[in-house]
């Protein structure tokens, strides 16, 4: 994602801070070292936030970072991947953190 393959497009959220807000939050902030007080935000402080990445294709993940402006916090993410193709569209996770 940090170098531009991941296009906007391709990055998904449940919500977003509205920029009348925080006009540093949106979903394609959500790289990594994207720039200074700029992030992914959810609108709202719930367990039911997501953000999405969608490869295109079955990929091997081999690294996953988080990183958090002050402000915001991250006490507890689910790290999963979903498979679809025709009849089939289940999420499975593979990692929670608390």
């Amino acid at each position: 994602m940090i170098n531009g393959d991941i296009r906007d497009w391709q990055i998904s959220a449940s919500s977003t801070t509205p920029t009348d807000w925080d006009n540093g939050c949106h979903e394609r902030y959500a790289r990594l070292y994207y720039g200074k007080q700029r992030s992914w935000c959810a609108k709202y402080k719930a367990p039911s936030e997501w953000l999405q990445i969608d490869l295109g294709v079955a990929a091997k993940v081999s690294l996953f970072t988080v990183m958090y402006m002050m402000v915001y916090y991250i006490n507890r993410y689910k790290i999963g991947f979903r498979l679809v193709r025709v009849n089939v569209d289940d999420f499975f996770t593979f990692a929670t953190v608390s």
